[in-house]
C-alpha cells in the first residue's frame, strides 16, 4: 500500500515531516516499509511543447522532433514514442538529468542526428510503470516550466507493510486515522454533493442476488451522458503516487475512490448489456469468460459473477469484463459497489491464478456499509470530471445488513494486562480516535465499525488500546507470585531424551509444513484419510498431511539437490487422519529419513553409502531411548523396496514402519540416490517409554563369542534369522551382530551366506564350553529347521 504524504496532510492536520510521520505510524504497529520522494528523478526535467514532428530519415520508427520550451528556445530531440505528435506537452529531460534505473541523459547522435534531450515516458521518471508512451501534460501548463513545480510534484511516497488482517488500512481514509489516533487531529473528509436528475435509478435496473453468501450485497448507481476524456491532473497524480496506472476519466474516478476509502468499484458500459438487469451467480462448470486484460478463462463453481441476467459482464470482487468494459465510445455507465464474501474471493481468486486491487481488498476484508459514500463520491467526481448526469437514488440488495459487532471492555482488565494505571476516560479517547462507537459505564460498550473485522473479542480492543496509548509507555514488570520453572512431564522428558539421542547420531532436526500435496500424499498411501482444508493456499497445499514422510522426502530432495553428500533429518511432529462426519483424529510421530553417505571426504576413511545396517542401528537408538527392545520384521509395503520393507514393533504392538524408499517414488521427488525412512508412532513409544532405567556395573566374568555362517536362501530376511537365534538361546545369549554377507562361487546360486557373531555372559559365573554348545547346537537345529541353512565351514 502506497499513500502521497501531501494526501495525508489535507486529510489530517499534523506538523510531522515524512520521517517523523513514518516513525510515529510504525511506533504503532502500522508499519512504514520506505518513504521516497517522488520528484527523485526529475531534476533538470522541464516541460515542453512539441512543434514539429518530422519522420527521421533512416529510421522508419523514429520522429524528429523540435520541442520548444520558451519563446525563442527550441530542442531537436529523436524520440520512438507511439503517441508523440505536434501540440503535445511532455517531460523533457536534458542532459545532465538522472532517469529511472540510473540513467544519466546525454546529447547524442541518434542515426546522424543530434537529440539534445529525452522526451519521457511515466516509466523513465519513475513516477509508475506505464511506459507505453510519452506522459502528456495539461496544455495549459507554461512551456519550459519545472515539472515538478508545474505538477505540484514536490511530494513524498509512503510504503506500508501492512499485516493481513488490517484491511482498513488499504485506503488513505484508514491511514489518516492512524495518523489522526497518533497526532489528535480530526479527520477531514471530502464533502459530496451531486445535483440527481429527475429519473429513478430503481426504474432503470433490477438487481437479483442468487449467492447471497458469496454476494452478501450488491448496488449501483446509474450515470448517463459521460464524455470519456483525460481525469483532471490531481486525480492522476494521486493515482501515480499509488502505483496505478491511469487510463481515462471513468476509470481513474474508480481507482481514486478505492483509493481514498476502501471500497472498491466498477463500471461497466451499460449500453452493452443486453437487458436492464443484474444478476448475481456462482459460475457454471466449463464456463468461459474473457476479462479485461483479454485472457479467456475457464470459470468454476469457486467464482461469483455478474451478468446481465444472459451473459457474464465481470468477475466478481477480481476482475471486469472486455465485453462490458469502459471504452471511447461510452456513454452510460452503471457503477457498481459491491461486498463479497472474503472466502469466496480467494477460492475464486486461486483458481484463476488472477489478483487485482479489488480482489486484494475483497480478500482481506472490506466495508460492506462504505459502499453508498463510495457511489455518491464516484458519482460526484463522474458529474463533475466527464459531464455525467447521475439518476435519483441508487439500487441497493442488501438482504441480510451486516450490523456492527458489540463487545464489553472492562477497564480494570486493560490495567491489568497492560500493567497500567489508564484511566477509563484515556482508553474512552484512544477507541473514539479509531472511530469505534463508545457507551460509558463501569464496563464500556464498545461498538465495533464494519470497517475493522479483525476486531472480534475484548482482548483486540485491549491491543487496539495498547498500541495508541504507546509500547513504549507500558512497564516492563515480572509477574508476582508463582514459580517460573515448571517440572517437565514425563513425555516432555522423554522427548528432549529422544531429540537429544538423534542428534548425537549426526541428524538434524526438521520442521515441515503440516499441509500437503494430495498427489504425493496419495502416492505414499492410496488409502490415506487425508483431511481436506475448505480454502487451500493452492491445489498443491490443500491437506493436512496424514504422514510425515512426504515433508521428510521433501527435504531430502531439497538438500540433495543442492549436493548435499549426506542427509539426516529427523521431525516430531503431529499428523491428522479423517473420521468421517468426526472430528479429525491428531496423533503425534517421529519421523526420520536419510541419503548419501556415513562420513564426508577424508584422508583415512572411504565414504560408504548407507544401507539396511543403518536403518537398522537407528531404530535400535530409538529403542535404547525406550529401554526396550524394538523389534524389526519384514513386512510387504507399497513405499518400500519389497527387499528392504519392515514393520516396528515393541513386545508385539505394532508402532511404525521403515524401509528402503521405492523407486517410483524417488522419481516423484527427483531423487536419484537411496533413501532410507522410517515412521513411528510417537505416543505409542513415549507410553512404552521406561523412565531414567537401570544402571549396571561393568561385568565381573568374561564374555564368549561363537561365530556361525549359514547358507540360506537369497529372500530370507537377516531379522528373520536373528529372531530364531534369540527365540532359540537362553538368556545367557547377550547380543547377535552381523559381521558378513558372501554371495559368491562357495555358495550356490539363489543362495547367500551370512555370518553372525553371538556373546555369551552370565553375571554370576564363567560360562563352560559344554553349556554353550549346548545352545549353539540348539540355535543350529532351530535354523535348519525354520530356513533349510547349512552351516558354511
Amino acid at each position: 500500500m502506497q499513500v502521497s504524504y501531501n494526501w495525508l496532510k489535507e486529510l489530517v492536520e499534523f506538523d510531522l515531516d515524512p520521517q517523523q510521520l513514518a516513525a510515529k505510524l510504525t511506533s504503532i504497529g502500522t508499519a512504514v516499509e520506505s518513504v521516497e520522494s517522488l520528484a527523485a528523478n526529475l531534476e533538470n526535467v522541464v516541460v515542453g511543447k512539441i512543434v514539429t514532428c518530422d519522420p527521421h530519415p533512416s529510421k522508419d520508427n523514429l520522429k524528429i522532433c523540435k520541442v520548444e520550451l520558451g519563446r525563442d528556445i527550441q530542442l531537436t530531440v529523436v524520440c520512438g514514442a507511439p503517441n508523440v505528435r505536434i501540440g503535445m506537452k511532455a517531460p523533457l529531460a536534458l542532459p545532465g538529468a538522472v532517469l529511472a534505473g540510473n540513467v544519466t541523459v546525454q546529447s547524442i547522435e541518434k542515426y546522424g542526428v543530434i537529440s539534445e534531450g529525452v522526451l519521457c515516458s511515466q516509466s523513465e521518471l519513475g513516477l509508475s510503470d506505464d511506459h507505453s508512451g510519452l506522459m502528456e501534460i495539461d496544455p495549459a501548463i507554461k512551456s519550459g516550466a519545472d515539472l515538478t513545480t508545474a505538477l505540484n510534484l514536490e511530494d513524498h511516497i509512503l510504503s506500508f507493510d501492512l499485516t493481513p488482517n488490517r484491511a482498513d488500512c488499504l485506503s488513505a481514509f484508514g491511514i489518516a486515522r492512524e495518523v489522526s489516533a497518533v497526532t489528535g487531529s480530526p479527520i477531514k473528509r471530502p464533502v459530496v454533493e451531486i445535483k440527481e436528475t429527475a429519473e429513478q435509478a430503481v426504474s432503470q435496473v433490477e438487481i437479483e442476488i442468487e449467492d447471497s453468501e458469496g454476494c452478501p450485497r450488491y448496488a449501483a448507481r446509474m450515470i448517463r451522458g459521460i464524455k470519456i476524456g483525460r481525469s483532471p491532473w490531481w486525480i492522476q497524480q494521486r493515482l501515480l503516487a499509488s502505483g496505478i496506472r491511469c487510463i481515462n476519466n471513468i476509470v481513474d474516478i474508480t481507482n481514486y475512490v478505492m483509493l481514498e476509502c476502501g471500497q472498491p468499484l466498477h463500471a461497466f458500459d451499460f449500453d452493452n448489456f443486453s437487458q436492464p438487469k443484474v444478476v448475481v451467480r456462482r459460475a457454471k462448470g466449463e464456463e468461459k469468460f474473457t476479462t479485461l486484460d483479454g485472457v479467456e478463462r475457464k470459470l468454476s463453481e469457486d467464482v461469483l459473477l455478474i451478468t446481465d441476467g444472459k451473459a457474464p459482464v465481470a468477475i466478481g470482487g477480481i476482475m471486469g469484463g472486455q465485453f462490458s468494459e469502459v471504452s471511447d465510445k461510452t456513454t452510460n455507465i452503471l457503477l457498481e459497489g459491491a461486498y463479497f464474501n472474503s472466502s469466496m474471493i480467494r477460492r475464486g481468486r486461486k483458481h484463476l491464478g488472477l489478483t487485482s486491487e479489488a480482489q486484494t481488498r475483497f480478500e482481506r476484508g472490506a466495508d460492506p456499509n462504505v459502499i453508498q459514500f463510495a457511489l455518491d463520491r464516484a458519482a460526484s467526481l463522474m458529474e463533475k470530471y466527464a459531464g455525467g448526469k447521475v439518476s435519483t437514488g441508487m439500487v441497493d440488495s442488501y438482504p441480510n445488513k451486516i450490523e456492527p459487532l458489540k463487545l464489553e471492555l472492562r477497564p480494570s482488565r486493560v490495567n491489568q494486562l497492560l500493567k497500567t494505571e489508564m484511566s477509563s476516560p484515556t482508553m474512552i479517547d484512544i477507541l473514539k480516535g479509531l472511530e469505534f462507537k463508545v457507551a460509558p459505564g463501569k464496563n464500556v460498550t464498545v461498538e465495533i465499525p464494519t470497517f475493522r473485522p479483525d476486531i472480534t473479542r475484548e482482548i483486540d480492543i485491549v491491543e487496539e488500546i495498547a498500541r495508541i496509548y504507546g509500547y513504549d509507555k507500558i512497564p516492563v514488570i515480572m509477574r508476582a507470585g508463582g514459580n517460573l520453572v515448571v517440572a517437565r512431564s514425563a513425555e516432555e522428558s522423554f522427548t528432549r531424551h529422544l531429540k537429544q539421542s538423534m542428534i548425537g547420531q549426526g541428524y538434524f532436526e526438521v520442521v515441515t509444513n503440516s499441509i500437503g500435496d494430495p498427489k504425493l500424499i496419495t502416492m505414499l498411501d492410496p488409502n490415506a484419510k487425508a483431511v481436506e482444508i475448505l480454502n487451500p493456499i493452492s491445489e498443491d497445499l490443500k491437506w493436512l498431511r496424514p504422514s510425515l514422510l512426504p515433508g521428510l522426502l521433501g527435504v531430502v530432495s531439497q538438500n540433495v539437490s543442492h549436493q548435499v553428500r549426506t542427509v539426516k533429518v529427523f521431525e516430531i511432529g503431529t499428523v491428522m487422519s479423517s473420521q468421517g462426519t468426526d472430528a479429525p483424529l491428531e496423533s503425534k510421530r517421529i519421523g526420520l529419513a536419510f541419503s548419501g553417505t556415513d562420513i564426508g571426504e577424508n584422508w583415512a576413511f572411504h565414504p560408504q553409502e548407507f544401507g539396511l545396517h543403518d536403518l537398522q542401528g537407528i531404530v535400535e537408538v530409538i529403542g535404547d531411548s525406550l529401554r526396550h527392545k524394538i523389534q524389526i520384521a519384514p513386512a510387504v509395503n507399497p513405499i518400500f523396496d519389497q527387499a528392504c520393507s519392515f514393520e516396528i514393533t515393541i513386545n508385539g504392538d505394532l508402532i511404525g514402519r521403515c524401509g528402503k524408499v521405492a523407486s517410483n517414488i524417488l522419481k516423484a521427488y527427483s531423487i536419484k540416490s537411496d533413501v532410507f525412512v522410517a515412521e513411528l508412532d510417537f505416543e505409542k513409544l513415549a507410553h512404552q517409554s521406561s523412565g531414567s532405567g537401570t544402571y549396571v556395573g561393568i561385568p565381573r566374568f568374561p564374555a564368549i563369542e561363537r561365530d556361525i555362517a549359514v547358507v540360506i536362501d537369497e529372500q530370507v530376511q537377516s531379522g528373520s534369522v536373528v529372531k530364531v537365534i534369540n527365540q532359540s538361546a537362553d538368556e545367557n545369549l547377550r547380543k547377535v551382530i552381523v559381521w558378513d554377507v558372501y554371495r559368491g562361487k562357495q555358495v550356490p546360486m539363489g543362495k547367500k551366506s551370512i555370518a553372525y557373531r553371538l556373546i555369551f555372559q552370565n553375571e554370576s559365573k564363567t560360562l563352560t564350553d559344554s553349556e554353550i554348545d549346548n545352545v549353539f547346537n540348539k540355535i543350529v537345529d532351530s535354523l535348519r529347521r525354520e530356513f533349510g541353512a547349512e552351516l558354511r565351514s
